[in-house]
Order: C-alpha cells, then structure tokens, then sequence
C-alpha cells in the first residue's frame, strides 16, 4: 500500500516535470543569455582603462587622479569609489557613470544571442531529461496499469467468490424456509385437531358445571327461604316483646314520677319545719340573754 502511494506520487511529479519542461527550459535559455551578455558587459568594462576615456568635463589631470584613487577601468568606477575622490561632486560622478554605462550597453548589444553550441547544449541537456522523465514515467504507468490490473482482477475474483457464497446461502435459506412451512402447516393442523378435541371436552364441562350449579343453586335458594322466613318470625316475637317491655318501662317511669313529686312535697316539708326550728331557736337565745342581762343589773 505504501510503495503504490509513492508510485502515484512520483508518477504525478514526473507528469509536472514533463509539463513545466518547456518553460523551464525557456527560463533556463534566458539566463544563459543574461549571463552570457553580462559576462562580454564585464569583459568590455575592464578593457577600457580610465585614461582612455572620452568623458566630457574631465582632463588629464582628473583621469589621472581617479587613476590615484584605484579606478583603473570603467569596472572599477561605482557610485561609492567616485564619491572618495576629490573634486568629484554630482555632476562628474554622473559623468563618469554614463561612461561606464555606454560601454556597458554596447558590450551587450554586440554580444547578441547565447551561441549557437550552448543554446545546442541546453536543449540537448533538458531534450534528455524529459526523454529520463518520460521513460520513467511510462515504467510506472505500465507498472501502476499492472497494478490495478490486477487489483481488478482479485476483486473480480472475490465478487464472483461472494456471489457463489451468496447463491449458495439462498439455497441453503430456501430449503431451511421450505422446511420451516412444511413443519408451521403439521403444527396448525395438530393446533386444529387438539382445538376441535379440547372444544368439545370444554362443552361437555361447561354443561357438567350448568348442572350443578342449578343443583346448588335450587339447594341455596331453598336454605335461604327457609331462614328468610325463621329470620321474619324472630322479628315478630322481637317486636312483641319489645311492645311489652315498653309498657312495664311506661309503667316503671310513671312511678318513678310519682314517687319523685311526693320526695319533693317531704322537702319542701322538711325545708318548712326546719326554718321554723331555727326561728324558735333564735328567739329563745334572744330570751336567755335578755334574762341574763336584768339579773346581772
């Protein structure tokens, strides 16, 4: 699994190579020719010695001093090496730099094209790489088509071994429910047969319980006449009796009455006697103190 992966990757890279090979190759091209012309640009600007130039505004005696100050050729002069030289503001600084300039731009304009032999030599080089590139690229993809080839052809296999599995199993489930029917239609035949025998015994029951219940019930009802009717006279020798006693109570209470009115006529009597009693007594007391009371005088 891991080998396929960098195969598809390095496949898709090779692809991109092949792809971006022209432009490559262009970019390439062009910075040979870049290189090529600032190389004759450099050559011409260290040939041409400082006190040969024709610069206008400059002498003998200034050549001469740049010439002190290290600056040979037009290579040597820059912005920085004109600026430490006496006597060099803007404007001859400015000069010397469209010297060097000049020489500079007809270096490159002579130099023209890359030659013949290294623009041969580039596209050889990257004519060879793409023909590595291809060459891998169409290993690997016979190698990659292989591969799924046969990928294709194990789950071709394992389908077709699913299929005879899967086939094989409905067989084995058809037989098993054909089975299964044959033994549900005995079972509600025997259901049928045992329901048709148990209904009939239940029937012969059910009458057998009608029966006695009848029996039991006339035996019941007859029991409860007859209590029903013992019951009635207890109820009648109750209330006659109750009627009697109700009479002698009647007969009890009225002489409870009586005997209570003649204890209150005593009370009253006794209540009289008594304060009579204590009237007589008060007055003799009074009497004997009275009696008392001359004799000590």
């Amino acid at each position: 699994m891991h080998s396929g992966r960098v195969r598809m990757s390095r496949e898709r890279e090779l692809r991109q190579n092949l792809g971006a090979a022209a432009t490559r190759e262009q970019d390439e091209l062009q910075r040979a020719t870049q290189q090529y012309k600032d190389k004759a640009a450099e050559q011409s600007l260290r040939q041409a010695h400082i006190l040969s130039a024709d610069i206008s505004g400059l002498g003998t005696v200034l050549l001469h001093r740049l010439l002190g100050f290290g600056i040979r050729t037009a290579s040597d002069a820059s912005y920085h090496s004109l600026g430490q030289v006496p006597g060099f503001g803007t404007a001859r600084i400015n000069a010397v730099l469209e010297w060097r300039g000049r020489i500079s731009t007809n270096a490159r304009n002579r130099a023209g094209n890359l030659p013949a032999d290294e623009t041969t030599r580039i596209r050889q080089r990257w004519s060879t790489q793409c023909s590595t590139w291809q060459a891998e690229l169409n290993g690997l993809t016979t190698s990659i088509q292989s591969r799924i080839q046969e990928i294709q052809n194990r789950q071709d296999r394992e389908i077709r071994q699913a299929q005879a599995i899967a086939e094989q199993q409905r067989n084995t489930a058809r037989a098993e429910l054909f089975t299964i029917q044959r033994e549900r239609s005995t079972l509600e035949a025997a259901i049928i047969a045992i329901h048709s025998d148990k209904t009939e015994t239940l029937k012969k029951e059910i009458s057998t319980v009608k029966g006695r219940m009848d029996s039991v019930r006339e035996v019941v009802n007859g029991r409860l006449d007859s209590e029903r009717e013992a019951i009635l006279k207890e109820i009648q020798a109750l209330e006659q009796d109750s009627a009697s006693r109700a009479v002698a109570i009647t007969g009890v209470l009225v002489g409870i009455q009586a005997e209570e009115l003649q204890w209150q006529h005593r009370l009253l009597k006794l209540r009289n006697e008594a304060q009579h009693v204590s009237q007589y007594s008060i007055g003799r007391y009074v009497r004997a103190v009275l009696l008392g009371a001359g004799h000590s005088s």
